[in-house]
């Protein structure tokens, strides 16, 4: 006996087979066996297969689940073939199912005694769409996530049952891990089983009606026999189903559809989607989730209803749709019935594919879905390239790589909270435009390229830089425009490579290390007055008059910015509506960021992330890893002072506070009989006493005119100014007399203690007042009522209050120093804009009251 024959006495495997073909094949080899059921049972073998060997690696939990998908894709050898077989032959099986019962209703094949054949295919189909849909979940990727929560979001459009249904699928009220458990147990014990028990009683209903038909043809008129193939031709339809689905796991390896060099790296380009792991924090829901190809019809249909009539395209609709299709075989005993039929089918099939075509369509030109897609697509891409760099995947999961990488969390931090004020006209990528900017263009912070526009005279005022912010017309504004430019060439390249060196940053360090040079003049020079006057830069300069350059642009400096710009070393009491976004790190529920978020941001702004060089390896990274971001928040707080409140009811403490807030002591010291305020650093007049007899005396005074005390320390210490008080006023004093000239101080002195109606003139002097002022030759140079002209500003009310106001609130006016201001601010350049000056109307009538002569 043989081993076949002795299975077959065992078994009965040879009954089993006659019975299952129908009593066996015909003299040509053709069984009753459809050909259709040999694909069906083909795939679901395949499926059966692949998913055994995917379920003996697959660990279902919001932490595990797209570990384990990964570790299929990437670890296992052929693992993404795995995946692709198991994917695309479920789509195939879904297609396959659809297009034979598409077959059936326009051939007629679904009248008796063929119904319950009919209505098991679409259970069949039903049973595939449902596998389709619950295993889209369990890679628990971007898309899966967020397609199947929309979509099972739909049960709560149900009256009464909707919410119920919807814990029920969840699990809770929230997607995690028991949605995952009930997903998998949906996927494969009701749908995976479930087909399987479906398909055996479809091939025992088709055979027990094809053998109605063959043996009983005169009870079936309307009835066709099965036809009959050779099994080596049902094979060969199998292997061809094969080679279709390995076609599409490896779509982007064929040429044409992808490229050859797909190959070299096929889990990364073949086999089924993944995307970056499921966050389900709903700000970072992804927009660009769709449903499988094969819901994109209903997708498409259920977009022409408001929110509020969802229900009918979602359940209502297809579910009358069901019931039409359901009826066929009913209905199709007539011919009038079967016409019916096939202009229903006609109209759905028409339908789906208009609304497909439509659905795909409207996201091909949607430039906000595309955006959304390709950010997906990084954002997967940036996931695997972050497990390669860090040897492997945290204990806390794939998704903690993304949320602590500034490449991919850097821009969803600044689109939420920097957007509002700050642009970022990056690449294409990663560009964000704001509606209304306030404040600078943050795109390539601290590299010396964006440090060149800022030291540009034509930038700096521009939108990208101070152009919206209170500091337009501010003390930095006019250092760039009236005196940087002044610099050497040189040293102005070396200011900008040594500020832009202290950010070390990555894409800079090759040519920091080339220009040692270069960077340690820039320095030198930053140390000196040029910068280190306002700015702290390591030992020089004073705190808390502009932001410490020390460390500019680096980690350390801009977390510390970011958690509080209105530190001391920073901006102080002149921040310009910057949020502070760590109040207190040791309570989180009062700051806008953690520590965490604030370094992402800090390490996005600099583009400091880990990458791979061209071979493949890490780049180069700094020695050391760099210190936590509590600890440098830590540091920041033990180098916080209190910053001095403004006081209120007392104007004369309020002019002292507002001096020190604008930023006068800087340059100008106040010399008082009492309290006196003494300049940072000498760069302008000293003001106590301005516009006195004894001031003005002084200024006329050709041994005090180009003394500390006056233009000494200024661009005009060799001007037009000193130079006529040191030479030609002598010799007018020696022609006009002394006497004269007392009188022309006592006038100019006078018209410090004059007052008059806003809107008006001030009264005009007397002609004699004026004819002093041309024999002088003042006229020569200042306008003086209706008098003179010229370079110098208008002295017309000189020191009064109101002469005072308009000078301060705009220095650079055609009244004053048009052409030749020397560096100090307009405080109120803009009426029009009150967020761009840097004090309001009422805060310059404070100071021109502390300023002007007391009558």
């Amino acid at each position: 006996m043989s081993f076949v024959d002795w299975l077959d006495d065992r078994i009965g495997w040879r009954s089993i087979w006659r019975a299952s073909c129908g009593g066996g094949c015909d003299a040509f080899g053709r069984c009753w066996w459809p050909i259709c059921l040999s694909v069906i049972f083909f795939l679901l073998v395949q499926q059966a297969i692949t998913g055994f060997f995917l379920w003996t690696h697959y660990s279902p939990s919001s932490q595990t689940a797209w570990e384990s998908v990964y570790f299929i894709q990437y670890q296992i050898p052929l693992g993404w073939l795995l995946r692709g077989l198991h994917y695309w032959g479920a789509q195939v099986l879904v297609g396959f199912l659809g297009l034979t019962i598409l077959i059936r209703i326009f051939t007629r094949f679904y009248t008796a005694p063929r119904e319950w054949v009919f209505w098991t295919r679409l259970l069949l189909l039903a049973f595939a769409l449902g596998a389709c849909l619950t295993g889209d979940l369990l890679r628990w990727d971007q898309e899966g996530y967020a397609a199947t929560q929309t979509r099972v979001s739909f049960l709560m459009l149900l009256p009464q049952i909707g919410g119920a249904l919807y814990r029920l699928a969840v699990g809770g009220a929230e997607f995690g891990h028991l949605t995952l458990t009930r997903f998998f147990a949906l996927h494969v014990a009701i749908f995976g089983i479930g087909i399987w028990l479906l398909a055996l009683a479809h091939a025992a209903l088709s055979r027990r009606a094809a053998r109605a038909v063959e043996e009983r043809p005169q009870d079936y008129p309307l009835a066709r026999p099965d036809p009959r193939f050779p099994v080596v031709i049902q094979g060969v339809a199998c292997l061809v189903t094969l080679i279709v689905v390995f076609l599409f796991t490896c779509q982007q390896g064929l040429p044409g559809l992808g490229s050859l060099a797909a190959w070299q790296s096929p889990a990364e380009h073949m086999g089924a989607p993944l995307g970056a792991p499921a966050d389900t924090d709903p700000a970072h829901f992804y927009a660009a989730a769709r449903p499988e190809w094969s819901f994109r019809g209903l997708y498409g249909f259920s977009n022409i209803f408001p929110g509020e009539l969802k229900i009918l395209p979602i359940f209502v609709i297809p579910g009358l749709i069901a019931i039409l299709v359901i009826l066929m075989p009913i209905l199709g005993r007539w011919q009038l019935g079967h016409i019916w039929n096939i202009l229903v089918t006609l109209v759905i099939v028409g339908g789906l594919a208009y609304f497909t075509y439509a659905s795909y369509r409207h996201d091909w030109l949607d430039a906000d879905f595309q955006k959304a897609r390709a950010a997906g697509e990084e954002e997967a891409k940036r996931t695997v390239e972050l497990i390669a760099l860090r040897g492997g995947i945290p204990p806390a999961g794939a998704l903690t790589l993304l949320r602590e990488d500034p490449k991919v969390e850097g821009p969803r931090l600044y689109e939420q909270q920097c957007l509002s004020c700050h642009n970022y006209s990056g690449p294409e990528s990663l560009k964000m435009i704001g509606d209304n900017p306030s404040a600078p263009d943050l795109y390539g912070f601290a590299t010396r390229e964006w440090l060149k526009g800022f030291f540009d005279p034509k930038q700096i005022a521009s939108e990208k830089y101070f152009g919206n912010t209170r500091f337009a017309a501010g003390v930095m504004v006019r250092y760039v425009e009236e005196r940087f430019t002044k610099l050497p060439p040189e040293d102005q390249e070396a200011v900008i490579a040594a500020l832009s060196a202290e950010a070390r940053l990555p894409s800079q360090r090759e040519i920091d290390r080339r220009d040692v040079a270069l960077i340690a003049r820039g320095r030198q020079i930053i140390a000196s007055q040029e910068c280190a006057r306002c700015h702290r830069f390591y030992d020089a300069g004073p705190v808390g008059q502009a932001p410490d350059l020390t460390g500019y642009g680096s980690r350390e400096w801009l977390i510390g910015i970011i958690a509080s710009p209105q530190h001391v070393h920073f901006y102080s009491l002149r921040n310009d509506r910057m949020p502070q976004f760590i109040e207190d790190a040791a309570r989180p529920e009062k700051n806008r960021f953690s520590p965490t978020q604030v370094s992402i941001l800090a390490n996005f702004l600099r583009g400091d992330w880990p990458e791979k060089s061209l071979d493949g390896q890490e780049g180069e990274k700094e020695e050391g890893a760099p210190p936590p971001a509590t600890f440098v928040l830590g540091q920041w707080e033990a180098r916080k002072r209190d910053l001095p409140a403004r006081p209120t009811g007392d104007r004369q403490a309020e002019a002292r506070w507002l001096w020190e807030f604008a930023q006068c002591s800087l340059c100008h010291g106040l010399s008082l009989p009492e309290n006196g305020i003494p300049a940072v650093s000498t760069a302008a007049p000293d003001l106590g006493g301005f516009a006195t007899r004894e001031w003005i005396a002084g200024l006329l005074d050709p041994k005090q005119v180009d003394s500390d005390k006056y233009f000494g320390k200024t661009a005009f210490a060799k001007g037009d100014m000193v130079e006529f008080v040191k030479g030609n006023l002598r010799e007018l004093i020696s022609d006009i007399g002394k006497e004269e000239f007392d009188k022309l101080i006592d006038a100019l002195a006078a018209e410090a203690k004059k007052d008059w109606p806003d809107g008006e003139e001030p009264p005009e002097p007397d002609e004699d007042t004026l004819h002093l002022f041309e024999d002088f030759t003042c006229a020569d140079c200042h306008k003086f009522y209706s008098v003179g002209g010229g370079s110098g500003p208008d002295l017309t009310g000189y020191g009064s209050k109101k002469w005072i106001a308009a000078f301060v609130a705009d220095p650079k006016s055609k009244r004053f120093y048009p052409k030749t201001n020397d560096g100090m601010p307009s405080y109120h350049a803009f009426p029009e804009t009150p967020g761009k000056n840097l004090l309001t109307k009422e805060e310059i009538d404070i100071l021109a009251e502390f300023l002007a002569p007391k009558k």
